[in-house]
């Protein structure tokens, strides 16, 4: 569910051949439609204006709004109320990390010794240290049965409601911070009693400056290639240098999205033309009969000088 809201919100809307980006997916297959990820887009876009960093209840009660408004798709159409009740959480996490008033911003960088593109968050604006970024933010699922890629895996605490030391895959914005060995400048900070995890700034972290946690000596190995390990090789450190199984899938969406939205573009277009014409010939037709109108009250009050004058 989570793969379909990123690749809707952060996918490229106007992809070329030689230059395009496919988020990294949780799961290890993409099976979502261009529609329905055309269909998230559209809600997203329509509903957005609703999210108010001065308000927090805002945040889920906008989520609500757009999750409401894609149940006449068919396949939102079959979630339950729990599976509604993730859709709109992750909704309103990217939203927060979306909003101009965020504290982080999601961007694409170049990745690794071949640089692949990925995702990593910067500050964008100076956050002090021991803040917790509360826009990053991750959650566990209580069911971790599901085949997944390793882009997120995560050791749970005693602090949080799961099976404690259980590997678990986490999901929201929290996952596109990158690793790095000795120079990172967050770390996990879990919400006591709840499923959630979020940043906590260890130092000052300047504006611009990327977002980064120490994911654990095994998390790599011998092979690191962030860039405390491979400066020259790697200037950004990814979850996983290799793209998800599913990266050709992504990009084969991320293509019909984007047809999608330049047909739609171009049917908006047509149609405002289309009302344009109308309101002219409307307005055409207006002055046509007040012509007529300011004629015939020119005979009328010709016919009746006329009679004056015979009588």
């Amino acid at each position: 569910m989570e793969d379909a809201v990123v690749v809707a919100l952060f996918g490229s809307a106007t992809p070329t051949s030689h230059r395009c980006h496919a988020p990294q997916t949780l799961s290890v297959e993409f099976e979502h439609s261009a529609e329905l990820v055309m269909a998230l887009y559209e809600a997203f876009e329509a509903n957005k204006k609703g999210f108010n960093f001065q308000d927090a209840h805002s945040f889920p009660s906008t989520a609500q709004l757009i999750s409401n408004s894609l149940l006449a798709h068919s396949h939102f159409g079959k979630f339950d109320d729990e599976a509604l009740g993730v859709l709109r959480w992750i909704i309103a996490a990217y939203a927060m990390v979306i909003h101009p008033e965020s504290s982080i911003r999601l961007r694409a960088v170049p990745m690794g010794p071949n640089s692949t593109v990925g995702f990593a968050i910067f500050a964008r604006r100076d956050i002090p240290k021991n803040t917790k970024i509360w826009e990053a933010i991750g959650m566990v699922p209580g069911d971790n049965e599901a085949v997944h890629s390793e882009l997120s895996s995560i050791t749970t605490t005693k602090d949080q409601n799961q099976t404690p030391g259980a590997e678990r895959v986490l999901y929201g914005p929290i996952r596109m911070i990158n690793h790095r060995c000795r120079s990172y400048n967050a770390e996990f900070c879990s919400v006591r009693r709840t499923s959630a995890f979020i940043a906590w700034s260890n130092r000052d972290v300047p504006l611009g400056e990327e977002i980064t946690f120490n994911y654990g000596d095994s998390w790599f190995g011998d092979d690191c290639p962030c860039y405390d390990c491979r400066p020259v090789l790697s200037p950004e450190a990814p979850l996983l240098e290799n793209p998800s199984a599913s990266s050709s899938l992504v990009l084969t969406v991320i293509k019909k999205r984007g047809e999608l939205l330049q047909k739609k573009k171009k049917e908006e277009a047509e149609d405002y033309r289309e009302r344009q014409k109308k309101e002219i010939e409307d307005r055409k037709e207006i002055v046509r009969a007040n012509k007529r109108a300011r004629k015939d009250r020119n005979k009328q009050r010709k016919k009746l000088r006329v009679e004056e004058h015979s009588d």
